[in-house]
């Protein structure tokens, strides 16, 4: 009977732990820089659960774009006016190289020339380990010289782990009370 209550809160909290990550949102800082461009900021992200997050939210600053404002999900693809279209689903890796896939990002710049070959907006893609594309219409596409994501961590402790370690310590409890009752009917 003591194995199997033992076996059972190992289990359980085996289980918990496994899932403790997901859906949890991170704070991310990025950066980049290419011909005449370069920016940063920060995004929150959903965590997956399976190395991947979902880029949710995110603002920055670029001398050459002005406030950027992160799309967000569900929007891809934009297009502009010449019927390219910016197509991305926000999907982030960490840790990661790239640590953008194919699809990418795509940034809203406030300072950005709308016309009918740029919408106001530009796409960051990953293309391969340290392999960066940009594009903000055909007449602004080229690879980044450089892109960096990095895990700031959770914003706040995650109500998983919080459960987790309360099940671990009734788990604890319930062993030490049930022996010692035991010890005390000896």
């Amino acid at each position: 009977m003591k194995k199997s209550f033992v076996v059972l809160a190992i289990v359980v909290l085996w289980g918990a732990a496994g899932l403790a990550e997901a859906g949890v949102v991170h704070d991310f800082s990025f950066s980049y820089s290419g011909p005449g461009v370069s920016g940063s900021g920060d995004i929150l992200a959903m965590d997956n659960g399976d190395g991947t997050f979902l880029a949710l939210s995110g603002t920055g600053y670029s001398p050459d774009a002005g406030i950027l404002t992160l799309d967000p999900p569900g929007n891809s693809p934009y297009r502009n006016g010449n019927g390219d279209d910016l197509i991305y689903d926000n999907i982030l890796f960490s840790p990661g190289n790239p640590s953008l896939d194919d699809n990418g990002i795509v940034f809203l710049g406030t300072t950005l020339p709308v016309s009918p070959f740029n919408v106001g907006a530009f796409n960051i893609w990953g293309n391969g380990a340290d392999n960066y594309s940009y594009f903000a219409g055909w007449s602004n596409y080229f690879t980044l010289t450089s892109f960096t994501l990095t895990d700031k961590g959770p914003l706040v402790p995650e109500p998983a782990t919080i459960v987790s370690g309360a099940i671990g310590a009734l788990t604890v409890l319930g062993y030490t009370l049930a022996r010692r009752r035991k010890m005390a009917a000896v």
